[in-house]
């Protein structure tokens, strides 16, 4: 802090809690943080002494220089809307449990309570980092500056800087439902146990690469508004699958990654704890966006067989590590990105062959729809599946896959984004990703057939939810292309991988646009303004959330958040209107038979198949499955059904 001596009148009767009778003050908003003087480059008090957070505001809200005519305290008007109160922050790295989040209260000088609502979770991680010049946003100050900061200068930083082992656990931004059910215990609960699976669990469950899928279920489960017990019992299940950490002790010590050594030990599953452990750091320096492009965009990232953008953005890998990615960026938690980059950095680099094209795209206005990449792959002899074979496993297909992946190249760089594209440009090629996502699950079926929902490319849908937070974090429009098409590169090797399914839009509008729960409502006629056993004035969306929220299998829970962002952004979508649909503007040559039948219920019915495949757990049916066999060759079909 600076010294007392070198303080204005008003500062020092601040300090030395003087009255002062100084001029009103005014707010300072977060674009004045230019402004802001030396104070904030004064050093923090040291380790054990300074003031809280919460001391410092009660400080600044008893002082008699603030209590300013225009603004109402006891009504919580004080413009403390930029204090990234560290209300949840946990100031004993050591223990490193979080902190309860508690409804500030502060005394003013008779003693009256006044409760402040304070929000701005940006901010919070900011000061997380320890950013110096972000401190201005935790109190108000006139604009001059010259009133107050000393009590700024008091706050304790040092507890956010280099001794936290962690980067933000903090769930600091809404996720893509954020429906009501969300609470102050069930934000904390899920909070705590995205941290302990980030510091306890590898990002493998065994010796064959299955992903850890338990953040996954936590978030997906708390974004449809799951209570707080219902996110431990998630963690308790999900748990007895997790291998520690470190997968022998040894790799505590073996393995050290640094900015130095970064790359040496790419694709090697036992560093995983240590590019935690690196990439923790980098984030607190670099903040996630800036980490991404570091480490994943930049030409350093991506020499010399290095291919980050290649490990983290392949199909091959499932789309696992840029699903950890998306789910850190979506609830704006910087810890699952750095699991989410390590996970990457642990991965092969797979699949390079096919992500060569991603770099360059047809000229503005010009390429073809996302559906008519799809039929160029399904006429291209090139990638063709091989024949069947009901002894090849998994890994067996992917390898065949992975043999003709160059041969998409030239079919992917033909999907109508630039290189350099407008934010109109993305969110219409955003639109259609989340399309042929939705479609590719639900309509590879077979008419006349059982219904099969396969498993891997049920991975399309629920990555397609992160498409968005992605591309508003990478911001660079070249970046933004570069990955939109590295997404469409992934969707055809999961095909590829599958034995190229193909499409029936009419099958996908088959099933009913009211699904509904085994039990219905049976009771008698009221004075209710519509009757929900009538089809008609039903909405089947609540009773399908609320099932999803308690229901056992993470993926089911993941592919209905999936299905209903799709329904909250395109649900409202026209019968012809699906962009891509056909060849011609007007709207005469279909893409595929019945396509220009396919409306915005394709979501809720895809829903419903859903709950009936895996079943209504809440209503006393045991847990359905996936599909695991790839369903591209009508051999597979009649082997399943014999």
């Amino acid at each position: 802090m600076g010294s007392f001596l070198h303080q204005s009148p008003s500062k020092r009767a601040l300090n030395a809690n003087l009255p002062y009778s100084g001029p009103a003050q005014t707010a300072v908003h977060a674009d004045d943080a230019h402004k802001l003087p030396e104070f904030v480059n004064d050093p923090s008090p040291g380790p054990g002494s300074g003031m809280s957070v919460l001391e410092v505001l009660s400080h600044l809200y008893s002082s008699p220089a603030l209590q300013a005519p225009d603004y109402d305290l006891h009504k919580g008007t004080v413009p403390l809307q930029h204090c990234a109160l560290a209300l949840s922050l946990n100031r004993n790295p050591a223990a490193r449990q979080p902190t309860p989040h508690p409804t500030p209260v502060f005394l003013d000088p008779e003693g009256t309570k006044c409760f402040l609502s304070l929000s701005s979770a940006e901010n919070q991680l900011r000061i997380q980092h320890n950013h110096p010049a972000q401190l201005i946003k935790l109190a108000y100050v006139d604009h001059e500056l010259e009133k107050d900061h000393t009590i700024l200068s008091q706050f304790d930083t040092t507890d956010f800087s280099s001794g936290m082992a962690h980067a933000s656990y903090l769930i600091s931004k809404k996720g893509s439902l954020n429906l009501p059910g969300i609470t102050t215990l069930s934000k904390q609960t899920a909070e705590e146990l995205l941290l302990k699976d980030a510091e306890e669990h590898h990002c493998f469950i065994n010796t064959k690469a299955f992903h850890n899928h338990l953040s996954h279920h936590v978030l997906a489960a708390y974004d449809l508004g799951a209570p707080a017990a219902v996110l431990e019992r998630i963690y308790e299940k999900e748990k007895k699958l997790q291998r520690p950490f470190y997968l022998e002790e040894n790799h505590r010590t073996d393995f050290v990654v640094t900015k130095d050594n970064w790359t040496e030990h790419l694709g090697n599953r036992n560093a995983y704890g240590a590019y935690v452990k690196f990439f923790e750091e980098e984030i607190k320096v670099l903040g996630a966006k800036n980490l991404l492009e570091t480490y994943m965009l930049s030409e350093d990232a991506n020499k010399d067989g290095r291919r980050m953008f290649v490990r983290l953005a392949s199909g091959v890998s499932g789309l696992h590590p840029l699903i950890a990615v998306g789910y850190g960026l979506e609830f704006g938690n910087d810890e699952l990105v750095a699991t989410g980059l390590a996970q990457a950095a642990v991965h092969k680099d797979d699949g390079h062959e096919m992500l060569e094209c991603v770099n360059d795209g047809p000229a503005p206005g010009q390429g073809i729809s996302l559906l008519e990449v799809l039929s160029q792959v399904y006429e291209s002899k090139a990638l063709e599946p091989l024949p069947y074979d009901p002894d090849k496993s998994t890994f067996r297909l992917q390898r065949d896959a992975l043999a003709k992946s160059a041969a998409a190249c030239p079919i992917v760089s033909q999907f109508r984004i630039p290189n350099s594209p407008t934010p109109t440009e993305v969110s219409n090629a955003i639109e259609e990703i989340i399309w042929v996502s939705n479609l590719l699950p639900f309509a590879s079926g077979k008419r006349g057939r059982k219904t099969r929902l396969d498993f891997l490319l049920m991975h399309v849908l629920t990555c397609s939810i992160f498409l968005q937070p992605l591309c508003d974090a990478l911001e660079k429009p070249e970046y933004q292309a570069k990955f939109l098409r590295a997404y469409v590169a992934g969707i055809i090797f999961v095909m590829m991988w599958r034995g190229v399914p193909r499409i029936d839009p009419e099958l996908a509008m088959s099933p009913t646009a009211t699904p509904r729960s085994p039990v219905v409502n049976d009771r008698g006629p009221t004075a209710a303004l519509g009757d929900p056993n009538d089809d008609a004035a039903y909405n089947p969306w609540p009773a399908i959330i609320e099932d999803a929220q308690y229901h056992a299998d993470v993926h089911l829970v993941k592919a209905i958040r999936g299905v209903l962002y799709a329904s909250r952004r395109y649900g409202h979508t026209k019968a012809g209107d699906i962009p891509g649909a056909y060849r011609d503007d007007e709207k005469t040559k279909e893409v595929f038979r019945g396509i220009g039948k396919v409306d915005g219920t394709l979501f809720v019915r895809s829903a419903g198949v859903l709950m009936d495949q895996l079943g209504w757990m809440t209503y006393g049916q045991t847990k359905g499955d996936w599909n695991y066999v790839a369903l591209g060759w009508d051999e597979a079909w009649d082997a399943l059904e014999d």
